[in-house]
């Protein structure tokens, strides 16, 4: 059960960060591609 349990967290920590860049696709393609328009630092 203990394992089980373990995988379901690293699980969810996954999705978790998915459902993140599915949140912010700018910031993701941002950070994706790193293109002279887009780095205006």
């Amino acid at each position: 059960m203990q394992r089980s349990l373990a995988q379901v967290g690293l699980t969810a920590s996954r999705d978790h960060l998915t459902w993140t860049l599915s949140q912010m696709p700018d910031q993701a393609a941002d950070a994706s591609a790193s293109t002279p328009e887009s780095d205006v630092e």
